[in-house]
């Protein structure tokens, strides 16, 4: 999706040294006081495009509504990270022709449970008027959010100055791969501005135009860019009246032509007069440009749509997954829960108390649907965080229809099963959640922007808990 070969050319300004965990706790939680998140915008479309791809083979066996129980799991895991999420999806005026063929108008058939799903998650969805990634890049630039997960490369010439490429995301705890437009310009080997990256679009094809310049490739539209071909294109198009473009696009031409068969500065390498005599006097197609250039976006001044930390529905979410999955009754529910949603509801829960701390709320009465306190019982002063999940239980329990079929022991054993698994929460998080109970937390398990390992184990008993165990400080 995008242009031809842009990932690949821009590879080299990413930055790849952190996980999308750190990212979040220490651009969001960290540098964002009042939101105490980070503000990530996603191209709904793009992940529409991903899931179903993932089982165009093998979907016969690949049980129950396998999309959204995909959907489910990436929801999840933004869930168990400090980031406020908005779902931007296409609207009704995006381009009816993109590579070569006709958009279809109507929603994809996965979208109404997207929103359905995503919202009950506490996240925030948005219908652009046109592209969803023309939107993202104007909301990126405006600050609305931090940055984009997409893995549409136009987004880069929409404007955008932050973006995680989407397929590099699979975990919470794996480096991600970013961009940030000054990275893009001023790395040694890139150098390209916005008009740079426009004039490659132009030339090797993207989105509104697979085709491009004939028998130019990514390689020699990188060197024209070089020689700020597209800079003059965009500040021309930007400047000029319509009674002087004209003129202007014949000059603009013959400068492309003359660059290709005689490479002034030798960053093409070679000269190219073949290529040069090729060009059309159409070139570019204006109405291409100005889809780049002037798309059709919203009137943010006029609206609120920074994406706000909520806490998750949980009652929706039980019975979106009765609806939709065979596994949906209550013990597969519980399990599903546990297993996927426990360690994003303790996170919300303990973000919601910093927020309350930070509002002078401390008291405040809180989303306890794991209920949870600190204290200090085990051995070298290991911190303990027991947690109830019994409301969580109970609201699940109360939600359900009773539309599948459930053993009530299997339930039983659900609720009392040994549960041994970990959650990566960042100490700093879990630090100014409980200030006063981890006082005297040991300083090599408060580290600024990590995230500690944190060791949950059911206990047995009439009132079940949890215990989360910071395990970030040495075993001594």
């Amino acid at each position: 999706m995008g242009i031809d070969g842009l990932w690949k050319l821009v590879q080299t300004a990413a930055d790849e040294q952190r996980s999308f965990t750190e990212i979040a706790t220490s651009e969001g939680f960290k540098n964002r006081p009042a939101l105490r998140a980070y503000a990530l915008g996603v191209d709904a479309s793009i992940w529409i495009h991903e899931i179903q791809q993932s089982f165009v083979i093998g979907h016969a066996q690949a049980g129950t509504n396998p999309e959204l129980r995909t959907l489910l799991y990436r929801l999840a895991r933004l869930l168990a990270v400090s980031a406020s999420v908005v779902f931007v999806f296409d609207g009704p005026g995006r381009p009816a022709f993109k590579r070569g063929r006709n958009v279809v108008p109507a929603d994809h058939w996965l979208v109404t449970d997207f929103k359905d799903m995503a919202t009950a998650f506490g996240f925030d969805i948005h219908q652009a008027p046109g592209e969803a990634e023309a939107e993202l890049a104007k909301m990126n630039e405006l600050g609305i959010i931090d940055a984009i997960l997409t893995e549409d490369s136009d987004v880069f010439v929409f404007g955008a100055r932050t973006v995680i490429r989407s397929s590099t995301y699979k975990d919470n705890k794996k480096k991600v791969s970013v961009w940030t437009s000054s990275a893009i310009l001023r790395h040694s080997d890139i150098k390209l501005s916005l008009g740079g990256l426009m004039l490659i679009a132009l030339l090797v094809g993207g989105d509104y135009d697979g085709n491009g310049l004939p028998g130019c490739g990514v390689g020699i539209a990188h060197a024209l860019a070089r020689y700020y071909l597209g800079d003059e294109l965009r500040m021309g198009i930007e400047t000029l009246n319509r009674a002087d473009l004209p003129m202007f696009m014949d000059a603009w031409r013959r400068k492309l032509r003359t660059t290709l068969k005689e490479d002034p500065s030798g960053i093409l390498g070679r000269r190219y007069p073949k290529l040069a005599a090729a060009i059309p006097n159409t070139f570019p197609n204006l109405t291409i440009v100005n889809l780049y250039m002037r798309p059709l976006t919203s009137d943010f001044d006029d609206m609120d749509v920074a994406p706000q930390l909520r806490f998750p529905d949980v009652a929706k979410l039980a019975r979106l997954c009765e609806a939709h999955f065979q596994w949906g009754n209550k013990t597969g529910i519980l399990r599903m829960f546990r297993s996927n949603l426990w360690s994003g509801i303790i996170l919300r829960t303990l973000l919601e108390k910093v927020i309350a701390n930070d509002c002078g709320e401390c008291d405040k009465v809180l989303n306890a649907l794991l209920e949870f306190r600190i204290k200090k019982t085990f051995p070298r002063s290991v911190s303990v965080l027991e947690l109830w999940p019994g409301t969580i239980n109970r609201v699940v329990g109360s939600a359900l229809l009773g539309v599948r079929v459930v053993d009530p022991e299997s339930v039983q054993k659900e609720l009392q099963a040994s549960a041994h698994f970990k959650v990566n929460i960042p100490t700093v998080i879990l630090s100014e959640a409980c200030p006063t109970q981890l006082a005297l937390m040991p300083s090599a398990s408060r580290r600024s922007t990590g995230s500690g390992p944190l060791w949950l184990r059911r206990i047995s008993g009439s009132n079940t808990t949890i215990q989360v165990i910071d395990l970030t400080k040495d075993d001594d």
